[in-house]
């Protein structure tokens, strides 16, 4: 909402996720280890309230007018973190979040169901991405840790080649679901596969 004057803007910033691999990380020094810490500090711009920066000056202090988005990890493996650290990152002026990716339409349902019970209303869209076979599928939920269902899997193709419709097909089914389960949108991850996401929004909005 609205667009800063960027003569006024200083992020520390969020240190971001270790290089993959890597077993002796350490983040540069003054960077933001949480992402609620970051989103405090944007709070406070939206106040007028600035991190002080060395040998600048300015007239004014300017409020900005940002909307705050978080992510939130409904399959992350600390069931405790997963309310918890959504709880810290409202509280601290995130308006609203966008899942990690995510294609289990329960998961998500369960997540919206405990955040009720723990007070918060906020929106949140669920994250997807268009999976195009069996073996990506299991090996991107290795690496991000997301629920894959079954019902899920069995609707991918063993070779993505070939196979556009039947990848598209489970996409708007996981949409359908995702919007049974209360979904107010979906969030979409477009990687590396632009043209195919594009016929399957194009589908979806027909």
């Amino acid at each position: 909402r609205g667009e800063p004057r960027g003569d006024f803007v200083r992020s520390e910033g969020l240190r971001g996720d270790p290089p993959v691999g890597a077993v002796d990380f350490t983040p540069r020094p003054g960077s933001y280890p949480y992402a609620y810490q970051l989103i405090e500090q944007i709070a406070r711009m939206n106040q007028g309230e600035y991190l002080e920066r060395k040998n600048f000056k300015v007239a004014a202090r300017e409020a900005t007018d940002f909307c705050i988005g978080a992510a939130v990890y409904p399959d992350a493996p600390d069931r405790s973190e997963r309310i918890e650290f959504f709880k810290q990152k409202v509280s601290a002026g995130a308006e609203f979040a966008i899942t990690q990716m995510l294609f289990d339409a329960d998961s998500y349902s369960e997540f919206m169901d405990r955040s009720a019970r723990a007070g918060l209303d906020t929106p949140v869209l669920p994250g997807a991405r268009i999976l195009q076979s069996k073996a990506q599928a299991q090996r991107m939920s290795q690496r991000f840790g997301f629920s894959l269902p079954k019902k899920i899997l069995a609707m991918l193709p063993d070779d993505p080649v070939g196979s556009e419709q039947q990848i598209i097909d489970c996409f708007l089914g996981l949409i359908a679901d995702l919007k049974k389960a209360g979904a107010p949108g979906v969030h979409l991850f477009i990687l590396q596969d632009l043209e195919l996401s594009t016929k399957a929004l194009l589908q979806l909005k027909a």
